[in-house]
């Protein structure tokens, strides 16, 4: 006999079945990457198309492809530049890269335009404080501290 939609659901949520777990996570990396490669071509031929930009920023930062997402939500905050979630992306992958110069600028372009954001003058403040830079440290960390009362 068959079995219905909800059967095959309920199997890959089944937490004690490691097997099911396996397949589920094989199919959504296939997923992604098909995504992935879609997205590439179609900003291959509309480079500044931001609904691809968009997908493949996103896509590839969850398959840990951390450059590639850095670099398409780097040209996302490039075309639109009053868009803070751009922004804050592009310094999350900059800073999983370690470019802290960028994720800097980054972040400090969305606390501009998004000044109550607690996360992001957090995260200034501790980028700040890598680079040694302790007056914007303690500004960003007392910007953080008011925001977070």
């Amino acid at each position: 006999m068959a079995r219905d939609a909800s059967d095959s659901v309920r199997s890959y949520q089944d937490a004690g079945n490691e097997e099911q777990k396996v397949l589920w996570t094989g199919k959504r990396n296939e997923a992604f990457d098909s995504s992935a490669v879609y997205y590439k071509r179609t900003i291959d031929a509309h480079p500044d198309d931001v609904l691809a930009l968009e997908q493949y920023g996103t896509i590839t930062g969850l398959r840990e492809k951390y450059p590639e997402a850095a670099g398409a939500f780097k040209k996302l905050a490039e075309l639109e530049p009053d868009r803070s979630e751009y922004w804050r992306a592009y310094g999350d992958f900059s800073l999983r890269l370690k470019d802290f110069d960028e994720a800097i600028t980054a972040y400090e372009r969305t606390v501009e335009l998004e000044p109550d954001d607690a996360e992001t003058w957090d995260r200034l403040a501790g980028l700040y404080k890598e680079k040694g830079m302790t007056q914007k440290e303690q500004q960003a960390t007392q910007k953080y501290n008011e925001l977070k009362k």
